[in-house]
């Protein structure tokens, strides 16, 4: 995020650069360049602020979708090892009955 912040002193720099260097090539006396400069560097900053807070509001809507899947993923996991652990439990179960019904049951088979 702290990279966008920079957008809008970029671009009017190089707006300012570029103003700059047509009012050298085109020959303009000194107080018409300053006053072109001066306008496009503050028509340039304001375009650059609008252009940081789209860029801005991407960046953020894209790390929220990203946050988001990360959570889902994490559920998914939970769920799927909550899954699997009681599996595990319905089977041991299973073969205590089946042992029981048999006979005895020694813990070291319980532990499968």
């Amino acid at each position: 995020m702290k990279k966008v912040n920079v957008i809008p002193a970029v671009v009017m720099m190089l707006a300012g650069l570029i103003a700059c260097i047509v009012a050298i090539k085109r020959q303009d006396p000194p107080d018409k360049a300053l006053i072109m400069i001066l306008i496009v560097l503050i028509l340039f900053y304001i375009i650059g602020l609008i252009a940081k807070m789209i860029v801005g509001n991407i960046v953020k809507s894209v790390e929220q979708a990203e946050e988001e899947k990360r959570k889902e993923e994490e559920l998914a996991k939970a769920q799927l090892e909550k899954e699997e652990k009681e599996k595990k439990q319905q089977e041991l179960k299973k073969a205590k009955a089946l042992k029981d019904s048999e006979g005895t049951v020694s813990e070291e088979e319980l532990e499968i």
